[in-house]
């Protein structure tokens, strides 16, 4: 892999997890705040998204026609990140976050077991070291309570489908424009949650519709820019730097919500930024 191409699907990646926490912060302040359900909140980030990526997608669209294998690939990948959606908005609405960061973060290493098994990828020890270095670096952020809250088990199973979805982005990497992957991804989610999510519209409130759609534009970015990193380097090479979204979160937490950062914390992000940037090296 060339350095240019290098720094480019790190500088993508990060961006993109950088957004992630924003629009999870805001759904959590909605889950509580309003009487909206997990699957009409994440909808809604779809909904959104979609606005603003199918006008680009179609102002940028090929000549000629998309195949049924592309279509396909890009449903599934629909499929893994609503799922994840609908489970992280679940869990963070019965757990803290700290809480929910630390099971959903099971993703990165499930990407990159998949990369081996779904796409014979190959892995370095390296790069095996550098997944664990930055899980253990969320721990020591997150430290996370020893007993088991109710919303573990939905943030276990959002970090299978958050992987499955990483993993599932580099296999459709290459099969057309990006923000055409984008839009059909986005188009299928909205389509698939439509008949969970659709009777909530009768009790939005306009109070709470910039909220709403600044959390979808965040989402929308955020797996826009992952389209661009997968595309250009695997995922056992960029697993790691997902977990860069417990070091924004705690830093929104810090600078705006009040929340209070330990040494064992400020330690655990300098090992996550310490792994990201060996990512540069390998």
């Amino acid at each position: 892999m060339s350095t240019s191409r290098t720094l480019l699907s790190v500088l993508y990646m990060s961006l993109g997890m950088s957004l992630i926490p924003v629009g999870d912060a805001i759904a959590k302040y909605l889950s509580g705040a309003t009487e909206h359900s997990a699957i009409f909140l994440a909808w809604s980030r779809f909904i959104v998204g979609g606005s603003v990526a199918l006008p680009l997608a179609w102002m940028h669209r090929h000549s000629g026609t998309y195949s049924p294998n592309f279509v396909f690939k890009h449903c599934v990948r629909g499929l893994c990140i609503s799922m994840t959606l609908v489970l992280i908005i679940q869990a963070l609405s019965l757990s803290p976050i700290a809480d929910v960061f630390g099971a959903f973060f099971i993703g990165p290493s499930f990407a990159v077991v998949l990369s081996v098994v779904w796409l014979k990828e190959r892995v370095t020890g390296l790069e095996w070291l550098s997944v664990i270095f930055g899980f253990v670096g969320v721990l020591m952020v997150i430290q996370p309570v020893g007993t088991i809250s109710p919303g573990l088990p939905w943030a276990f199973a959002a970090g299978l489908c958050y992987g499955g979805f990483l993993t599932a982005t580099r296999w459709a990497a290459g099969s057309g424009p990006p923000i055409t992957q984008l839009a059909i991804q986005l188009i299928f989610g909205s389509v698939f949650l439509m008949p969970f999510a659709i009777q909530d519209l009768s009790i939005i409130q306009a109070e709470f519709a910039p909220l709403i759609l600044i959390m979808g534009l965040s989402s929308t970015l955020a797996n826009f820019f992952s389209i661009m990193a997968l595309n250009r380097a695997r995922p056992a090479f960029l697993a790691p730097i997902v977990y860069l979204q417990v070091v924004v979160a705690t830093l929104l937490g810090l600078f705006y919500f009040g929340d209070t950062l330990n040494t064992l914390a400020a330690l655990g992000i300098g090992l996550i930024v310490f792994t990201g940037l060996l990512k540069i090296r390998i």
